[in-house]
């Protein structure tokens, strides 16, 4: 896509797209949804975050799901079955969405908001503190709060104080009285006081429930989980009212409720813009990256949470939240930034860090040591007084603990290495740790960035300062993979890299990701092809293209109208068992397959899913029309090493209900024909939240533009666990 250049820290909100620069002025949601479980139960919950354009105000609803004529009892229970009536017998199939039982929106409408416990960074000492006083806050924060944002005029230490209520939810100087702060809406129950919630994707913890041996650190892991039983559920979500929220996920009274807060520190210099009267037509971010959640081990196990404040600063954070009921100052453990500062020897923070608007992620490494690791995002090079010279892609991998810099990976490609001449700023959104041994201890690090290049970082060395990149052209780190299409020009890569063990060589791997990016102003308005990939990683030294490839292919659209009266779009792709001789993958002559996307515009943005030998992965089709809002999107799910259509149908086409033989179109004379994609229902869908029935088939939740959530029935995978740890290569 074409890149738009900002010159000041607040312009790159205005410039990065995103679900609500077309949307009109209504409900939506932008982002993936959380599950409680991966399988369903009689307490299974769906949790959705949306916002309203309107007055930029935000929900997060829990949504009950139906488990079935009666109550499938969650796995440890004492029986498997309950005579209590269904979870919601109103809607009595299966996997069936009930009717909202919370609004976190509403419930801190009604919340007095003296009462709220809200913790923030003090960026003097860099230490936790309450965000309820402007004098416990450092020099430069007390100022920023006391900083008008319209006429940036230096106000009093009252006002200042004032201003900090106002984020805090007080409504007591809303109005065009002296201060003027903006009016928010009036929910009924009180003003709002929650923010949007566009790009961050709720996080929930419970119980601690890895898949880490009991042994693996020095205390029990078992028992560690064994304490965490009774701990209180909690949903996670960043917003742009400057806050990650803690919500309470229990099914006690205080369901919904918030249980905390968290204001970045980072983050205070923007709060006084929330209380501009023009905020309604000058929205910005926040919190805008999604957190996660994770056990790790420094002398004793702890609960997790990181995440980044996406489009909303150059921002990585990390909390404790072992007891998130009882959560205080002191378990805000560290932020990262791009003002780096040197503490005792150790570097926190890195001026190469851009807008990390994709997920972080965490690992147990081979000196031992838990980290968060995370690209460096995007638009490092904006004016903001911490420049990155080169605008190089990098990758970070910090201490999960204290946010210590444990390595920088610089791919050295940047400016100066820009494809297109243009000498634009590289950058990387997603990493993925993969443990190919099975130690449960990452070895390599996969990445793509925005100039099409996928890297692979080694750190199979037990000492950080030999981890390197895998392959190098003299000193300069090398890619294993640059992708391009068709006329050679580069695609940019803005999700993860799935990694999945290949079937033939099991000590090597295969990387699949697609190609596209949707967060720069013009690149609604992109057409350039976008590609699937799946690139066989085979530990050598040789650079594969296009040409190395096996093409797959769509081949077409079919209109089926099911038994339910509703009319789906399907998917037919190329077949490995139809026509062997054009689609079947030879590993002798192929180092991998793709796939081109068909309709103009289509891109991936998503990260793609693997389930067994399954790739799920969702394309996004901006509207024709630039002027036009939203847009749609396609799931697909092929067969992750070939490339080719499943051979058992993955979709339930005639909208029975039930997965089975008579799932199939027509197409080409051949009427048993496999499908390999659904168009959504609901506008442009995220990441799905994906939940396992325990009988032939597996639900798939998709938050969409529309505001809905749309709930796809597929095939079952097997070998599929709860909760996995990073990736683990089978």
């Amino acid at each position: 896509g074409t890149f738009a250049s900002a010159s000041t820290p607040d312009e790159i909100t205005q410039r990065l797209i995103n679900a609500i620069s077309n949307i009109a002025k209504r409900q939506s949601s932008a982002s993936a949804v959380a599950l409680n479980s991966g399988t369903l139960n009689a307490n299974s919950r769906v949790f959705q975050a949306s916002f309203d354009s309107n007055d930029w105000s935000g929900r997060l609803r829990s949504v009950p799901i139906q488990d079935g004529p009666v109550d499938i009892l969650p796995l440890g229970a004492p029986d498997s079955i309950d005579d209590s009536p269904p979870e919601c017998s109103a809607y009595p199939t299966l996997g069936e969405l009930c009717d909202e039982e919370w609004d976190a929106g509403l419930k801190l409408a009604a919340r007095a908001a003296a009462s709220r416990n809200i913790y923030t960074f003090n960026t003097d000492n860099y230490t936790g503190i309450a965000f309820k006083t402007l004098g416990n806050l450092s020099a430069a924060q007390q100022a920023d709060l006391k900083t008008n944002p319209d006429t940036a005029a230096l106000e009093s230490d009252a006002i200042g104080q004032q201003r900090l209520d106002y984020i805090r939810g007080d409504s007591s100087n809303e109005g065009l009285s002296a201060p003027e702060f903006r009016t928010r809406k009036d929910l009924g129950v009180g003003i709002s006081k929650m923010g949007d919630i566009i790009h961050s994707a709720p996080a929930y913890m419970g119980a601690s429930n890895f898949f880490f041996p009991d042994n693996l650190e020095g205390a029990s892991y078992n028992a560690y989980k064994i304490a965490t039983r009774s701990r209180r559920p909690i949903v996670y979500v960043g917003a742009n009212d400057g806050m990650l929220h803690a919500f309470d996920a229990s099914n006690n009274a205080t369901k919904g409720e918030e249980v905390f807060a968290y204001v970045p520190g980072k983050l205070v210099k923007k709060l006084p813009l929330l209380t501009s009267q023009s905020y309604k037509n000058s929205h910005t971010y926040f919190v805008d990256g999604s957190p996660i959640t994770f056990d790790a081990y420094n002398g004793s196990w702890n609960t997790l949470l990181a995440g980044s404040a996406g489009a909303g600063a150059q921002l990585v954070y990390g909390l404790n939240i072992s007891n998130p009921t009882a959560f205080s100052a002191s378990d805000i453990l560290w932020e990262f930034t791009d003002e780096p500062r040197t503490t005792a020897g150790s570097t926190f923070g890195d001026i190469d860090l851009g807008y990390t608007i994709g997920d972080v992620s965490y690992a147990r490494m081979n000196n031992g040591q838990w980290v968060v690791i995370f690209g460096n995002g995007f638009n490092n090079t904006e004016a903001d007084g911490n420049v990155s010279t080169t605008g190089n892609a990098a990758i970070y991998v910090v201490d999960a603990f204290t946010g210590a810099l444990v390595k920088k990976f610089d791919t050295q490609a940047g400016m100066a290495e820009d494809p297109t001449g243009a000498n634009r700023a590289n950058g990387i959104s997603r990493v993925t740790p993969v443990d190919v041994n099975g130690d449960f201890k990452a070895d390599y690090l996969y990445a793509g960035d925005l100039f099409g290049n996928v890297w692979k970082m080694n750190v199979t060395s037990s000492n950080p300062a030999s981890w390197d990149s895998a392959w190098k052209t003299g000193v300069k780190p090398r890619p294993f993979y640059t992708a391009k299409d068709a006329s050679g020009v580069a695609q940019s890569i803005t999700t993860s890299i799935a990694v999945k063990r290949h079937p033939e060589q099991i000590d090597q791997t295969i990387a699949l990701f697609g190609t596209g990016s949707y967060f720069w102003v013009n690149d609604s308005s992109t057409t350039q092809p976008q590609t699937f990939y799946a690139i066989w990683d085979d530990n050598t030294a040789a650079q594969y293209n296009r040409s190395n490839l096996l093409e797959q292919q769509i081949l077409n659209v079919q209109n089926v109208t099911g038994v339910d009266g509703i009319d789906r779009e399907f998917r037919v792709t190329s077949s490995a068992d139809i026509d062997p001789a054009t689609y079947q993958i030879d590993w002798t002559n192929h180092k991998g397959w793709f796939m081109d996307l068909t309709e103009s515009g289509e891109r991936v943005n998503v990260e793609p899913v693997l389930r067994g030998n399954r790739i799920i992965f969702v394309t996004l089709t901006p509207n024709a029309d630039p002027c036009s809002a939203g847009g749609s999107s396609w799931i697909m799910e092929v067969d992750a090493n070939s490339g080719s259509r499943l051979l058992i149908p993955p979709f339930d086409v005639n909208g029975d209900g039930i997965i089975s033989d008579l799932d199939i179109v027509n197409f080409a004379g051949d009427a048993e024909t496999i499908t390999s994609g659904v168009r959504s229902k609901e506008g442009i869908v995220a990441k799905p939240g994906i939940l396992n029935t325990r009988s032939e088939k597996e639900l798939k939740f998709f938050s969409g533009t529309t505001g809905k959530i749309e709930t796809v029935t597929e095939s079952i995978n097997v070998n599929q666990r709860d909760r996995q740890s990073w990736r683990q290569l089978r």
